[in-house]
Order: C-alpha cells, then sequence, then structure tokens
C-alpha cells in the first residue's frame, strides 16, 4: 500500500498529513526533510505535520523513526510535528475530516 500525505486547510491550521508506516522504505524522511523548507518559505506558524502510523519501526541504524525525524528536523520546528501513532482504518476518518 502507498502512505498517504495530503494536505487539511480546516480551522486556524493547515495541516500536512502523512498515513502509513513511518520508515524509511516509505520515503517519510524526504517529507521529514521538506518541513523546515516548507515553514521557512511559508513563514506560517499554523502548519501542523502530522503522522499517523508506527513511529516505533527501528531503522538499521538502530534509531526509531519518531527519532530519527526528530534528528533531522531542526528543534524550533518540533513543535508542529504530531505523532498520532496506530489509528485503526475504521477510526481514520476522524483525523481526516475533522468537521464531521
Amino acid at each position: 500500500m502507498v502512505p498517504l500525505t495530503t494536505i487539511l486547510l480546516t480551522g486556524s491550521f493547515k495541516t500536512v498529513l502523512f498515513c502509513g508506516s513511518i520508515e524509511k522504505r516509505k520515503r517519510v524522511y524526504v517529507l521529514a526533510k521538506a518541513i523546515p523548507l516548507v515553514l521557512k518559505e511559508l513563514q506560517d506558524r499554523n502548519i501542523k505535520f502530522q503522522f499517523i502510523g508506527n513511529y516505533e519501526n527501528i531503522d538499521v541504524d538502530g534509531v526509531s523513526a519518531k527519532n530519527e525525524i526528530y534528528k533531522i528536523i531542526p528543534q524550533r520546528y518540533h513543535k508542529n510535528i504530531e505523532f498520532l501513532g496506530i489509528i485503526p482504518n475504521k477510526e481514520l476518518k476522524s483525523p481526516l475530516c475533522p468537521t464531521g
């Protein structure tokens, strides 16, 4: 299954949502490397990057995907990142459709 990355423009926050297994082979680190660039370019503090999926996967270097993402992204942008963990498919509608 291909991971889902989508942008939600609801409420006071814009949300970039990654949904899938959070690991290197899913190219999640490419998205992580883009986060500081996006935030700097748009100069918008109301952008959240949410990750839905197992973030405790350990890569070959022995570091969890979550910790690797935090290493990639400068500390000042950590407040713009949320790891929501594994959400069952039947409950996934909630983050994708916050209004209903």
